[in-house]
């Protein structure tokens, strides 16, 4: 159809090429930002949005296959459910090193973070119903979604992975739809997201200035931004002996921002920052 951007699937053809090669220096481009901004620059970039805007149009009605962006995200999320199902048991420690670097704060801004917000936005673009259906057949649970499930005979070991798989799915639905302490995604900046990220590592347990700027993400600069806003969520707590350390305690107001859902929180994290809100409030006596 006329209008349309077509590209052969059965090999590389140089049009894709060299689009591929506009897109490069697109990124480039974009990447450098000028110091001032004079007329010709500005009608420069106006054209610029303009022929972009052009080619999002074109784009339009491409093969719905190929603009499922959302897909091998899926497919990733599924097979780490399966793998803490304990489907994957045999593939050994190759595939947990993977997922270990896929989930480590040095990596996942790059890696898990980016996987998170493809999903919010093609959660966005795509009828909420279809896209229900489409996270319940990749996590194999359309089963399960029946309302006849209950009354079929299941094996015990399908059952369990059953359960397994569900639990992964309802915790990928709450971080699609709730983690919003994402610049472009929630109305927050830097500062915020990053003070969201220290209430729940303190939510964990107190901790020495340098383990908490290690369990923060890097910038390009290689900061965390921690100095900039950790006098604000918690307060510095000398070592009472020269063999201690001094720590940051979360400020006890902030103790309700505690999020059970928290997406960066290891399970053992989890299972620790929940053991630590009980005693909490144990002591407490609430």
């Amino acid at each position: 159809m006329e209008g349309r951007l077509e590209f052969d699937r059965n090999h590389v053809s140089m049009a894709f090429k060299r689009a591929q090669f506009v897109l490069y220096d697109v990124k480039y481009l974009l990447g450098s930002l000028p110091t001032t901004f004079d007329d010709d620059l500005r009608k420069g970039f106006l054209h610029g949005l303009s022929l972009m805007l052009n080619l999002l149009v074109m784009m339009q009605g491409m093969d719905s296959v190929v603009r499922q962006l959302i897909e091998p995200v899926l497919c990733t999320m599924a097979m780490i459910a399966q793998v803490h199902a304990g489907m994957w048991r045999r593939n050994g420690f190759a595939l947990l090193n993977q997922l270990y670097f896929y989930h480590n704060v040095k990596c996942r801004t790059e890696m898990f973070d980016r996987d998170v917000v493809m999903l919010q936005i093609g959660a966005s673009l795509i009828e909420s119903n279809e896209f229900m259906i489409h996270v319940l057949n990749k996590f194999n649970l359309l089963d399960w979604a029946a309302a006849d499930f209950e009354q079929k005979p299941i094996e015990d070991d399908t059952l369990r992975h059953t359960i397994s798989m569900v639990e992964e799915f309802l915790g990928l639905l709450i971080t699609v739809v709730g983690s919003r302490y994402v610049p472009g995604v929630g109305e927050v900046c830097n500062e915020e997201r990053t003070k969201k990220e220290i209430i729940q590592m303190l939510c964990v347990k107190p901790m020495p200035h340098s383990e908490l700027n290690r369990a923060l993400p890097e910038d390009q600069l290689h900061e965390t931004g921690l100095e900039a806003v950790i006098h604000e969520v918690a307060d510095f707590v000398k070592p009472s002996s020269g063999n201690n350390r001094g720590v940051y305690k979360l400020k006890p107001h902030l103790f309700d921002d505690y999020d059970t859902f928290f997406y960066h929180y290891t399970r053992e994290e989890l299972s620790r920052s929940e053991e630590e809100q009980r005693n909490r409030r144990k002591s407490a006596g609430k």
